[in-house]
């Protein structure tokens, strides 16, 4: 469900369980029930929103001092504040309608999600849209006092996602004009609340988006090893690599014991990259098992006069047998037509997918099954 919030006035948070809208005006209040739209706009009429199927099954968003399901009685899982998991950020534009997915571990937390699109501002739009290849930050500043000292380093690129900020109290404005402050997560004690969380902050340039949600999810797994060091790892799904252009470490920056880590989008704004017209369409034979026919292939199989023949060569064999069972199933009508949808494969450059980053997936790979059989997932790690 996609909502586009006037600036005129706005509810908390808004999603879409069991076919039913549930809208809370206030964090602390109990969430109302939203048939149709027009119910929506009647609690407040400066909100204008589009609902889409897409995303029906959306959990609402995790709120720190939320404890029951808005639907029910019981306890909602994966209860924590959003530095402590997955970081689900949605940025809507109507101007275009582009969606990007990228996902990088932040020092302990995943960004799962980004999916913008361009602000009203048309000359915003199109400057951004002349820049190719859009620029998002990851960086552990060590402190938010360091953040604010440096921040000047990093004005020409897009978003910036901080951790390790190490700040208790609640942030109200970004410590610089450039950027707005998208979401944050305070720092949480190890002593107070069990397992710690350093802090998270995510920055946006002025006036190119407009966030609209900021959702946690609860299916995510922390492994945490009590060692001498601990690396910070980057995921990258396989089906979204074509959307980076370049991933890069900027080692010419000391202003924490970690380097910042640039990820560069490669998309056109002007053109959607999930645009189903582009899909192939392709028909797969299948066959769908009919246990009322059952007697009919049994004996079909058996007085079969391919069954009798025999051969030396393996293949000849398994040839035999698996044409014998294709034209069984044929005859007794367990065979359909399935229409499959495959995406074309569209050729980008990744410069930063070299040799060696293939060497290093190879060896992760294998120092993971190392790792299996010496008993290492019987090691302090927690599931959620």
């Amino acid at each position: 469900m996609a909502i586009d919030y006037k600036r005129q006035g706005f509810v908390e948070s808004a999603w879409h369980r069991n076919g039913v809208i549930l809208v809370k005006k206030k964090a602390n209040e109990r969430p109302k029930a939203i048939r149709c739209k027009e119910d929506l706009q009647a609690l407040n009429p400066a909100i204008s929103a589009i609902f889409t199927s897409d995303d029906e099954d959306l959990d609402p968003p995790l709120e720190s001092d939320a404890s029951t399901s808005s639907v029910g009685s019981k306890r909602r899982r994966g209860e924590h504040k959003l530095g402590r998991s997955p970081s689900i950020t949605s940025f809507f534009i109507p101007e275009a309608q582009i969606s990007s997915t990228t996902t990088s571990s932040v020092h302990g937390c995943l960004l799962e999600t980004i999916s913008f699109n361009v602000h009203q501002n048309q000359d915003n739009f199109h400057s951004l849209a002349n820049r190719k290849f859009p620029q998002i930050l990851f960086w552990n500043v060590q402190g938010y006092n360091n953040l604010c000292e440096n921040i000047g380093y990093f004005e020409n690129y897009d978003i910036i996602c901080c951790s390790e900020t190490w700040h208790l109290n609640e942030i109200k404005k970004s410590p610089s004009k450039s950027f707005d402050l998208a979401a944050s997560s305070l720092a949480i004690k190890e002593k107070s609340r069990g397992r710690g969380s350093g802090g998270l902050l995510i920055f946006v340039k002025c006036d190119m988006f407009k966030v609209l949600v900021v959702k946690s999810c609860h299916w995510w797994l922390i492994l945490e090893l009590k060692r001498k060091s601990i690396n910070d790892l980057i995921w990258c799904n396989n089906a979204n690599m074509d959307d980076i252009y370049d991933l890069k470490i900027l080692n010419n920056i000391s202003m924490s014991d970690h380097f910042p880590v640039l990820l560069q989008l490669n998309f056109n704004y002007q053109q959607s990259t999930c645009n189903f017209s582009d899909s192939i369409a392709n028909k797969v034979d299948v066959f769908r098992w009919d246990s009322n026919k059952s007697v009919l292939y049994k004996e079909f199989m058996m007085y079969s006069d391919k069954v009798s023949i025999l051969s030396k060569s393996s293949d000849i064999l398994y040839e035999n047998f698996l044409n014998t069972l294709t034209y069984a199933a044929t005859c007794l009508g367990l065979k359909y037509e399935k229409i499959v949808y495959n995406k074309p494969n569209y050729s980008f450059n990744k410069p930063w997918y070299d040799l060696e980053l293939k060497a290093s997936k190879k060896l992760v790979k294998q120092q993971l099954s190392v790792c299996r059989r010496s008993g290492f997932l019987d090691l302090d790690y927690k599931r959620n």
